[in-house]
């Protein structure tokens, strides 16, 4: 959020070791941000080998992934903590061998409540490779009641894991050039609470103590910004086509010049970021339905999810990400994203009297 930001906080107590996988813009600003408040971080500026290294040297893991790796994620960090690698080597960082400490995992993705439940589940069960039925039991004989053979020791104890569902609204934290110990940062949502010191420095607030709170918030967000952006791809494109663009902006102008700025701001960025914004449309809509009980939301927004992968998958420009800056090319990728389809559907019609109506149908089938 604009408004707001973080100075530096002095600590005495030494600072949890912070792990963020993986890194893009959001997780790179989070990363700086942390270093600069002298959080020691194991992300992209502390390169390590493997999942196992990671859940032996973090305290925290900040999952922030696409919401398509979200649950795939969780599932390293789980097999990981039950690995002999990785326990061994929490251990040994520890200096006991006693049960470890705590590793908190804190998923920060654009996700449903039943992808978080999914995730709860994994983080506090064993994995799938553990959970084959045992064998029937074989009757004792002479030879294994004599055989002095020794027992085998039980399987270390897996590092157990306290699962945080998180959400962020708003672009990566960026440092101020006037001022170099401020930052401006998005807002961060948890549900239940995080470690106490983090809160302030990543702008985090609890929002619920139920599991599912921080996702459902970003979901609702999200709804009102992408939804809107993909409404207005759907009428803008539909006005173009029609040769009637110039009367819907004339008419938005006069009557709603509010909605008409939000969509000039909006749309120029789809052609970039309509690929990360599928499975969100998609996670969106479950949540629609599982916590709103609106399985209508969920129809439409699994139609927003099928306009974004057309911008994102079947046209140059959503390929090509550097061309898309205005909305003229934002629309001009979903009328080629609509010849495309027909071509392939059989569809037939002269050139740029395409049916938008496949767009939104062809997303459901």
């Amino acid at each position: 959020m604009d408004g707001t930001s973080s100075s530096s906080v002095a600590m005495d107590a030494p600072k949890p070791c912070i792990g963020i996988l993986s890194i893009g813009d959001m997780g790179l600003g989070i990363s700086k941000l942390l270093r600069a408040h002298d959080y020691p971080v194991s992300a992209k500026i502390t390169l390590l080998e493997n999942d196992s290294e990671l859940v032996s040297q973090a305290d925290i893991i900040l999952s922030i992934v696409p919401p398509r790796d979200a649950i795939a994620t969780a599932r390293r960090i789980a097999n990981a903590c039950h690995s002999s690698a990785g326990i061994t080597a929490r251990n040994a960082r520890r200096g006991t061998t006693s049960a470890p400490l705590n590793l908190t995992f804190v998923d920060l993705n654009a996700i449903s409540l039943n992808s978080v439940t999914l995730i709860s589940n994994l983080l506090s069960s064993k994995p799938a490779e553990e959970r084959r039925p045992e064998p029937p039991r074989r009757q004792a004989s002479l030879l294994s009641v004599f055989s002095s053979s020794p027992p085998k020791d039980p399987p270390p104890e897996p590092i157990p894991i306290t699962f945080i569902d998180g959400a962020i609204i708003g672009p990566p934290p960026r440092q101020k050039p006037e001022h170099n110990k401020e930052w401006t940062l998005p807002s961060l949502s948890s549900s239940p609470s995080l470690s106490p010191d983090l809160p302030q420095i990543l702008h985090v607030t609890h929002v619920s103590p139920q599991l599912g709170g921080a996702s459902t918030l970003k979901s609702c967000f999200a709804s009102l910004t992408k939804g809107l952006t993909a409404l207005s791809l759907l009428s803008f494109t539909t006005a173009q086509s029609a040769s009637l663009l110039p009367h819907l902006t004339a008419h938005l102008e006069k009557y709603s010049p509010g909605t008409l700025s939000l969509v000039k701001n909006a749309l120029p960025a789809v052609p970039a970021k309509a690929h990360r914004w599928v499975d969100e449309m998609r996670q969106v809509g479950e949540n629609f339905a599982e916590v709103g009980g609106l399985q209508e939301g969920k129809e439409v927004f699994d139609g927003f999810a099928g306009l974004y992968a057309l911008v994102a998958e079947e046209t140059e420009v959503g390929r090509e990400a550097k061309r898309g800056k205005t909305v003229e090319d934002a629309l001009a990728t979903v009328e080629a994203g609509v010849k495309r389809r027909r071509r392939k559907q059989g569809g037939v019609g002269e050139e740029g009297e395409e049916d938008l109506s496949l767009t939104w149908r062809g997303s459901w089938t």
